[in-house]
Order: C-alpha cells, then sequence, then structure tokens
C-alpha cells in the first residue's frame, strides 16, 4: 500500500510530494499497534530501498545533486542553484525586527515557497514569529485532539494529518534558513496556490470529523 503510491509519485518526479508521504506514513508506522520488532524490519528494508533509489537519482539526475552540494556550498554553485540559497540569506539578514515595508526588494518565489521570507523581510521578525507561533498552534490543537480520541483508527488519522501538517511548515520555514535545499513546499495556507489551500483544508476537515466521533470506540481496534 505504502511502495505503489510511492513510485507513483517518484515516476512524476514530484520529489517535494514523495518526501512529504514517506514521513507520513513512516510515522504512522511508528504510532502503530504493530511490534517494535515488524516496524524495525519494515522501515529497515524500506529506508534502504528509499537510500538506494536516492543514490540513483542523484547520480542521474544533476540538477538535483547540485541543489544538495549547494546547501552545503552556496558560494561555489553561486551562479546555478547556489544563488538562490544566498539571495534567501542575504535578504533574511536585512530584516529588522519590524521589517521593511518601503523597500522593493526581489525575493524569489515569494509568494509560494519563500513567503516566509516575505512576511519576514517586509514586516520583520516579531510578525514572523507571530506567524509561526500560530501556525504551530494548528499542530499542537490536533496532537490534543488525538489525546482525547478513544478509537485506534481515529488516533491514527491525527497521527498522519499532524505530520503531513508538520513537514509542511518545518521543511518552509527551513529553507528560509538555508536548513533544507529550495523546492516546491509550501507554509500552510499562507503560500499563494489553490491546491495546497484545498489539500491542508481538507486535512483539518478530517481532524475536525475525528474530533466530532473522539467518544466512539470501535469494536474491531479496540
Amino acid at each position: 500500500m505504502f511502495l505503489i503510491p510511492f513510485f507513483l509519485f517518484f515516476t512524476a518526479q514530484n520529489i517535494p510530494t514523495t518526501f512529504i508521504y514517506t514521513v507520513m506514513v513512516f510515522v504512522m508506522l511508528w504510532w502503530s499497534k504493530f511490534s517494535r520488532k515488524i516496524i524495525m524490519l519494515v522501515s529497515g528494508l524500506t529506508g534502504g530501498l528509499l537510500l538506494a533509489l536516492g543514490i540513483i537519482t542523484l547520480q542521474n539526475q544533476v540538477y538535483q545533486r547540485e541543489r544538495l552540494l549547494a546547501l552545503l556550498n552556496p558560494e561555489k554553485y553561486s551562479n546555478g542553484a547556489g544563488f538562490m540559497v544566498l539571495r534567501i540569506k542575504e535578504i533574511m539578514s536585512k530584516a529588522g525586527w519590524f521589517g521593511n515595508p518601503r523597500d522593493q526588494e526581489f525575493i524569489p518565489d515569494a509568494q509560494t515557497n519563500f513567503v516566509f521570507v516575505t512576511f519576514t523581510y517586509y514586516y520583520g521578525w516579531l510578525l514572523a514569529i507571530g506567524l509561526v507561533f500560530i501556525l504551530s498552534l494548528f499542530a499542537a490543537r490536533i496532537i490534543v485532539v488525538k489525546s482525547k480520541t478513544n478509537d485506534l483508527y481515529g488516533r491514527l488519522l491525527l497521527i498522519g494529518a499532524v505530520a503531513l501538517y508538520t513537514v509542511q511548515l518545518v521543511c518552509n520555514i527551513c529553507m528560509a534558513f538555508g536548513f533544507f535545499p529550495p523546492t516546491a513546499m509550501s507554509l500552510p495556507f499562507i503560500s499563494y496556490g489553490l491546491m495546497p489551500t484545498i489539500f491542508n483544508a481538507i486535512l483539518i476537515g478530517v481532524v475536525l470529523s475525528v474530533y466530532r466521533r473522539k467518544d466512539f470506540v470501535s469494536t474491531r481496534f479496540s
């Protein structure tokens, strides 16, 4: 069930979606009721397969290899993949506590992948910290709902939801600080785009649906 969607995402060369999906599945696996021996076995075999595919992909896809290397040494790739990393670092270094609302700086993917950089530069670190706090409350609330849910299947859905949401949030912010390679990773509910907004809205809808039935106990999983 995991490998079929994984290879569909992978063959479509949609690396961000493949990464998010993989993280979600493994988080749900480690929170499941399988024995630790089975979890370790499945994780080891699948992890080895993913590592082999990653090495093959980096050897064949030059631009993806350069993205990773540019993250470690952006000056060396300043004419290519390193340009965006250096540009984002420069913009973030100019952002003050109250921002630069009157300046006009070129920010790559200002409304999508680097929308957090845009908010930080124009409105300052105070608003950026407040934004991260508000977005983190969504993940915290999902965890609280999980603790109040009696059904195992409902708890697994919530674990998957918080994994999907958190990986987007963390990776997007890490891109702004140069800890994650620049890629198509949106900031939940903030980045411009129809599909990311609908996706996260459905995610919250699933959480609300589970919360509505939090007191139910399934005899199948109890």
